[in-house]
């Protein structure tokens, strides 16, 4: 192959980043290959609708689960995979032709990629319903100020972006808990630890009355969900109806 697949270290081997880029690519040959050999079997197989997504995360715990539960009601017969990736991974394998689409942040058009913006919102802020702040319609970073907050840490651009906006207002944000991903956010202010500042999509599914809330930050930080599709192949008609479901639920984000 050319590439190293294995290096030694401590006395143990451990595989390279390509050999687990490798790894993967031979499981979705062998998935592929079990759909071959076991399509005779199915009268009915090729009659089923089936959608192949590859999505971060954060989409994949709140908002595909509520769009999918939609989509079925016209499609009750629908196969789907959907495989959570970080984006890099995302973008190579939907170029690939691995995946149908893939979900994304700031989608970008590359190499064998064209990609589309769903929908953009702020961030917003999570707050349990018997907090004060959450009588609020929109949270500043002054009403934060002796707050234990829990977001991104620094390493991740929201995080970034999120600590300069405090700086602009003169303040130190009060980090207690620092993390790369949107469901942690969401757990640790479950349990009390703080007030959340999180990507508005992973919260799509809070329900009216609950023990959390989100609110709108001010000022705004905005995020898109974007979609990226493979340019050697078009999109079929049941992947543009799901992509159009995603963006009718996403859109439930706007001024939550």
């Amino acid at each position: 192959l050319g590439v190293v697949l294995f290096s030694r270290r401590n006395g143990k081997l451990r595989p390279t980043p390509e050999a687990e880029l490798l790894y993967e690519h031979v499981q979705r040959f062998f998935h592929q290959l079990a759909v071959i050999e076991t399509f005779g079997e199915d009268s009915n197989l090729a009659r089923r609708p089936s959608l192949r997504v590859a999505t971060l995360a954060t989409y994949g715990s709140a908002l595909l689960p509520m769009a999918v539960e939609k989509f079925r009601r016209s499609h009750p017969d629908l196969q789907l995979l959907i495989d959570v990736l970080d984006g890099e991974k995302i973008y190579t394998m939907v170029g690939q032709g691995l995946y149908d689409f893939g979900f994304v942040h700031f989608p970008l058009n590359q190499g064998d990629i064209t990609s589309e913006t769903l929908v953009s919102s702020g961030i917003h802020c999570l707050v349990p319903a018997d907090h004060a702040l959450a009588k609020l319609s929109r949270i500043e970073p002054a009403d934060l100020a002796h707050e234990p907050i829990v977001t991104y840490g620094g390493t991740v651009q929201l995080g970034s972006v999120i600590a300069k906006a405090f700086l602009d207002n003169h303040l130190t944000m009060n980090h207690a808990v620092a993390t790369n991903h949107s469901q942690v956010v969401r757990k640790f202010v479950e349990r009390g630890h703080g007030i959340g500042l999180v990507d508005p999509f992973s919260v799509v599914d809070l329900e009216p009355g609950g023990a959390l809330r989100a609110i709108v930050f001010h000022p705004e930080i905005m995020i898109s969900l974007g979609v990226i599709k493979p340019m050697r192949r078009p999109l079929s008609k049941l992947d543009e109806e799901f992509i159009a479901v995603v963006r009718a639920v996403s859109l439930t984000t706007r001024g939550a």
